[in-house]
């Protein structure tokens, strides 16, 4: 591997073809039923001939019994007070309407009353941008084809957070596969809810609940908020048009023996993240719409708009809810919901963007979503910046602003002082780049800026720590340079700001003026482009943010380069990482990959991939990482997640459906708790 970051990627370019078509989309607004939107037709009135009547009842009846087929625009009429699959309830609501009872759905509506399409923009946005990337195609001797899904990312936690406090404070409390209150342990293991009693060296087994045992659902992670355990899934085939879907099950574990399911809670998309913040929960996931205008039905608006799901009903998402940005990178929608604890029945707000990107950021007060466009006849691409602020349960209506070209990665936005910082590119032909700095205030107004940073036209690597961002070209040759933020209406160039060598991908704050990092050791390749070599782990001093200094280093393991080759889920997931400022210690599992020679009756018949696990842990004392135990936790077994903890003088490993009990002053094995 080189590091070279040259190529683009097909599905990118293609994402930009769409986005270069799709210029006549509107601009952001929230969509309002307007006298102009399309008559539907009558509630109840399924034979469509002006009136509700029991011939009604009855031919709903006949498409539940599958002797006749309604069309969509009957279903629709038919779905009586609720945006729910046909069932029995409405030939009741039709039987009791005729009998002169009124009834009155959640919304308000009523049967007999006269409906409209309250998602005609939708429609619109959606297939306009699929008519012009369909033509666009057709003119220049492209295939059509889908995407399959846009996967949204959430940004990791800012630095902003270590550098101006020195330790991360947020009410947020973490989602994990493995959580501890320290006195359980609760685990998601295969569809399967494990929660044991831990008292020292003993384990004792409290409850295991088999959970949603179909094999295209599986579950994510889990909160524990006192005796309510909330369990988080994706099922990858979801109905009709919604390719995933992500739910939320609550249980009941006042008696940790026999935990109880309370209330199932879901949305379309594919899960990016979720956060609980005292005692209200939010959670986020990301639609992906085909690109065929084969999926695309007018009348079912099911084929278009993401949808709720319940304990007993589905609704979609109301079009005052659905906002619409001027132009997206993918057809696709991000969705946002809040939960109250105290009410697991259903969601309690909820909005939705149509047209995402790639990341987004989030804290506790708000959540940004950049949305990315380009516009006809335009060279410059630009980022649309939709920001929702969160007060209490309630997501209110967003702000947004734009600002040129695409957010970089991951590391590009953050919040500090009260302003939004984004970091953005734009790719021009020939392999030309742009990196832009944008600051806006609370209100999205543009206060700071400084646009094509990068000399040579190469593309950067970027971090914002507190007033300061952090930028190195590709080439590491080339100058590498900082940007000073502490007066954010004027950020200037810096150049005598000592670089840190942090490898960008992990870090952990580690008490005062501490942070922990773990990555790559970089180097570089004969053409001056930054490459990975070895595995580290290193302790920087933060205290001078203009002069981060690495103060230990531990070179553990070669990648890449090396044989084996080592990987981790700790190099993207932080809470794959136990870093604890008490003990001074720090834990994770990595992976070293052999690939072997297989022989068969004396020939060699190709190779095969042998892996062996481990889980370190280091300990920082007296200025040094040294690491104090390796720990085997299987050869030449299928890969698999581990979480450590400690509990007073007893450290806990979690892994492959068992529990390892060790000494915290030795780290010798003392007990193991199998699942099976």
């Amino acid at each position: 591997m080189n590091g070279k970051l040259r190529t683009i990627n097909l599905t990118l370019a293609f994402a930009m073809i769409l986005c270069m078509v799709a210029s006549a989309i509107p601009s952001f607004t929230a969509l309002e039923k307007t006298e102009k939107d399309t008559f539907v037709g009558i509630l109840g009135d399924v034979d469509m001939d002006g009136r509700v009547t029991i011939k009604d009842a009855t031919r709903i009846q006949k498409h539940i019994a599958k002797i006749i087929s309604l069309d969509a625009k009957a279903q629709r009429l038919a779905r009586c007070l609720q945006y729910s699959g046909l069932n029995i309830k409405c030939v009741t609501s039709i039987q009791k309407h005729v009998a002169k009872i009124n009834l009155k759905g959640k919304d308000g509506e009523r049967i007999g009353q006269r409906i409209y399409s309250d998602y005609d923009a939708v429609f619109q946005t959606i297939s306009t941008a699929m008519q012009k990337y369909k033509q666009y195609c057709q003119e220049n001797g492209y295939p059509e084809f889908s995407l399959g899904w846009n996967t949204v990312y959430e940004s990791p936690p800012s630095l902003n957070d270590y550098f101006s406090t020195n330790t991360y404070v947020s009410d947020t409390e973490k989602s994990d596969i493995v959580k501890t209150d320290n006195k359980y342990i609760y685990t998601i293991s295969d569809s399967t809810l494990l929660i044991t009693e831990i008292n020292g060296e003993k384990i004792t087994k409290m409850s295991k609940t088999t959970l949603n045992p179909v094999d295209s659902f599986y579950y994510s992670e889990m909160y524990v908020i006192g005796d309510t355990l909330a369990i988080i899934g994706i099922d990858m085939r979801g109905p009709d048009y919604h390719n995933e879907i992500t739910s939320i099950t609550f249980y009941d574990i006042s008696d940790r023996t026999n935990p109880t399911e309370t209330h199932t809670l879901s949305q379309d998309g594919y899960y990016t993240t979720s956060k609980l913040i005292n005692d209200k929960l939010f959670l986020i996931t990301s639609l992906s719409m085909p690109y065929s205008l084969d999926y695309l039905n007018e009348n079912n608006p099911s084929s278009y708009v993401p949808m709720l799901y319940t304990d007993n009903d589905e609704t979609f998402i109301k079009n005052s809810d659905i906002y619409i940005s001027a132009c997206f990178s993918s057809i696709s929608y991000v969705n946002i919901s809040s939960v109250d604890l105290s009410d697991t029945s259903g969601f309690y707000s909820t909005k939705s963007v149509l047209g995402s990107c790639s990341y987004l950021y989030s804290n506790d007060e708000s959540i940004y979503v950049p949305t990315y466009g380009r516009d006809d006849g335009k060279v410059r691409s630009f980022t649309r910046i939709v920001k929702y602020a969160i007060d209490g349960l309630e997501i209110k209506e967003p702000i947004s602003a734009e600002v040129n070209g695409s957010v970089l990665n991951m590391r590009s936005m953050d919040e500090h002082n009260g302003y939004f910082r984004i970091i953005t590119e734009e790719y021009f032909p020939e392999d030309q780049f742009e990196t832009n700095l944008y600051v806006l205030d609370s209100q999205l107004n543009l206060i700071g800026k400084l646009e094509n940073l990068a000399q040579n036209n190469e593309r950067v690597a970027s971090m914002l720590a507190g007033d300061i961002g952090y930028f190195v070209p590709e080439r590491i040759k080339d100058q590498m340079f900082a940007v000073d933020l502490s007066d954010a209406q004027n950020p200037i160039v810096v150049n005598e700001v000592e670089i840190p060598k942090l490898s960008w991908l992990l870090h952990h704050p580690f008490g005062e003026n501490l942070l922990l990092d773990l990555g790559y050791e970089n180097s570089l390749d004969s053409d001056g482009y930054l490459m990975a070599t070895d595995w580290k782990l290193s302790m920087f001093d933060i205290s001078d943010n203009r002069n981060v200094k690495e103060v230990s280093k531990n070179v553990f393991a070669e990648t890449y380069y090396g044989d084996p080759v080592v990987d981790s889920e700790a190099m993207y997931n932080h809470k794959a990482v136990y870093a604890d400022i008490s003990t001074k210690l720090v834990g994770f599992m990595y992976t070293e990959s052999l690939l072997v020679g297989v022989i068969n009756n004396g020939i060699p018949g190709g190779t095969r991939t042998i892996n062996s696990h481990y889980y370190t842990i280091f300990k920082y004392e007296n200025s040094e990482l040294v690491e104090k135990a390796k720990i085997d936790l299987g050869y030449d077994v299928p890969s698999f997640v581990a979480r450590g903890f400690h509990i007073d003088e007893y450290f806990y490993i979690v892994y492959n459906k068992t529990i390892s009990v060790y000494s915290l002053a030795d780290f010798k094995e003392i007990a193991k708790f199998n699942f099976s």
